[in-house]
């Protein structure tokens, strides 16, 4: 009789072990859909990200572009400058 009511309580212990089975599976799959969720949001963010970045990038480069064609006015206006300095120069010289 000890052993039938042993071998109840493994049963009812059994049947016991299943619905928290059940609770951790459901569990699981929640965490797990979350954990998608999560991974598909922070996906979007960094697809967001990498698109402004690349605005960034595309006005950076357009921004450099125009600082080398400033450069490359002022060089030339100060070379056209130095040539009418040099020429007065010859003037001045020539009359003295």
């Amino acid at each position: 009789m000890a052993d039938d009511n042993m071998n109840d309580d493994k049963e009812s212990g059994d049947n016991s072990q299943e619905p928290i089975n059940s609770i951790e599976n459901e569990n699981s799959q929640s965490d797990n859909e979350v954990d998608e969720n999560e991974f598909n949001m922070l996906n979007s963010q960094l697809d967001q990200l990498n698109s402004a970045l690349d605005a960034l990038e595309q006005k950076n480069n357009h921004i450099q572009a125009q600082f080398k064609e400033l450069l490359e006015s002022n060089k030339e206006t100060r070379q056209q400058l130095k040539e009418i300095l040099d020429d007065e120069d010859g003037v001045v010289n020539t009359q003295q």
